[in-house]
């Protein structure tokens, strides 16, 4: 039974469960990213997406627990940019409130990722 589990975890992938299992047994190097990675260019790294507002990945003042709860949850945190739209569905899925608390260095839980994965 618990074979028939991995297996259909393995192929079906529910909730990016797949890249952060590969990712803790250590089957591969570094965290699965949920989406690929926008294509940079420039010295800062703004997205080239036609969203010239978009934050510079490399300007995202993160704190070392908000890294660290990233890179639990299978995302590179180097990879990770915030568009004004991004923004607003954050508050969309968490609440004002909450993501002003996380801007200024609140460490976000698993359950608060989880929610605002479809954001980024």
């Amino acid at each position: 039974m618990l074979v028939i589990l991995l297996a259909w975890v393995l192929i079906k992938n529910p909730l990016n469960v797949r890249g952060i299992l590969l990712y803790k047994i250590g089957w591969v190097n570094e965290p699965v990213q949920l989406t690929p990675v926008e294509n940079k260019t420039g010295a800062e790294g703004a997205a080239t997406d036609g969203n010239t507002s978009a934050v510079p990945a490399s300007a995202l003042p993160m704190t070392p627990q908000q890294r660290q709860a990233v890179e639990n949850f299978g995302i590179d945190p180097d990879s990770v940019i915030i568009t004004p739209t991004a923004e607003q569905c954050f508050i969309e899925k968490l609440g004002a409130q909450r993501v002003e608390e996380i801007k200024n260095g609140a460490t976000p839980g698993a359950l608060e990722i989880f929610k605002a994965s479809s954001c980024l």
